[in-house]
């Protein structure tokens, strides 16, 4: 059942809603409303040799941090990152365009970033969602439809400089993404969020870490959910929890969660971890390990990262599985895949542009 409101979104917090249904205001960028607003894709798809994609833009900056700095809202985060079977390939120019260059399109989904006759992305259409990037040397691009069923208004982020609002979908995606002189069809399933950030003071204990957990099951069903520790490792309750998709696409919100098991490897980046989410009808016990990648290239600024442990937001390609039951039944085992991601505090690569500027 949905829950309180969001302080950005209208759609209740927890209900899941058929896409065509989703308004305006909660779909479409407002930049007279938020100084801070992005969208995101994590892409799990069928190739082994281009197993993910992790991209997407955060027009305007925001303090996720412990310290008092002013966002800067010509700041934009931009990175587009594809992983293959040989290692990450990530394009990471995030400070190098203003985020008043992106063109907003009122009244549709129509987002674009040009820069010297070079189409950097574009985001069109909804709920059959068109999604192009490139890197503007040519090296790296990626045409994607997403086709998206239903939103999920999930539980705000309360952080000590901001409120961190976010919606979340479930879909499927197809299209090539090419990389030098390879050009790979792809298809599989994409968890594609919309992000707005309300500037707040809020009198909450900093985050140390949180986990980001999404998988897709072979039934058609999957799941999304977040598991997040204060600085004095305490779960902060309103961001412990999980939504899940069935194979029909009706969602549910479990609010009970627990780490049972997080394991780092030697670059400090997650490699597996064990989470348990519940209510009274219903369990996940869900099990997922990461699968290695260096980084093969990476590109964008001068001080872009080119090891693996100078880049602690790797993108983490998962498998797994999840054990269900429900009330009065028999578990089952579904086998899953993913996209993730893992914060940590002490290692989050603020870039002073995002949070120093003047407004």
């Amino acid at each position: 059942m949905p829950e309180q409101s969001s302080v950005a979104f209208n759609e209740a917090v927890g209900a899941t809603v058929v896409a065509t249904d989703l308004s305006p205001t909660d779909c479409l960028p407002d930049p007279d409303r938020f100084s801070s607003e992005g969208y995101w894709a994590f892409c799990r798809f069928q190739d082994h040799s281009i197993p993910a994609a992790r991209f997407g833009f955060q027009r305007g900056g925001f303090n996720p941090g412990v310290s008092d700095a002013s966002p800067n809202s010509s700041y934009l985060q931009l990175h587009l990152e594809v992983i293959t079977d040989k290692g990450a390939i990530l394009w990471l120019p995030s400070g190098n365009y203003g985020a008043e260059r992106v063109q907003i399109q009122p009244g549709k989904l129509d987002m674009r970033l040009d820069d010297q006759g070079s189409r950097i992305f574009e985001v069109v259409g909804w709920p059959s969602v068109q999604c192009n990037f490139a890197s503007p040397d040519g090296y790296l691009a990626l045409e994607l439809t997403f086709h998206l069923a239903t939103i999920t208004v999930l539980p705000d982020s309360t952080l000590p400089f901001c409120v961190f609002s976010m919606w979340e979908s479930m879909g499927k995606v197809q299209g090539t993404i090419r990389y030098g002189q390879r050009r790979v069809p792809v298809s599989g399933m994409v968890f594609f969020d919309h992000t707005r950030v309300v500037r707040r003071r809020n009198s909450v204990l900093p985050r140390k870490l949180s986990l980001y957990t999404t998988m897709y099951f072979e039934n058609g069903s999957g799941l999304f959910g977040y598991q997040a520790l204060d600085i004095e490792d305490r779960p902060i309750k309103d961001y412990c929890f999980v939504i899940y998709l069935d194979s029909s696409g009706h969602g549910r919100l479990l609010r009970g969660s627990q780490l049972i098991e997080l394991h780092i490897d030697p670059d400090h980046i997650a490699q597996g971890w064990k989470i348990s989410y519940c209510d009274d009808q219903l369990a996940f016990d869900v099990e997922v390990s990461v699968q290695h990648h260096e980084i093969l290239k990476c590109w964008g600024t001068p001080d872009s990262p080119q090891r693996r442990r100078d880049f602690s937001i790797m993108p983490l390609v998962l498998d797994g599985a999840a054990t269900i039951t429900e009330s009065g039944g028999h578990p089952r085992v579904l086998q899953g895949w993913g996209l993730a991601e893992y914060y940590d505090q002490q290692l989050w690569p603020i870039n002073p542009m995002a949070v120093k500027g003047i407004e």
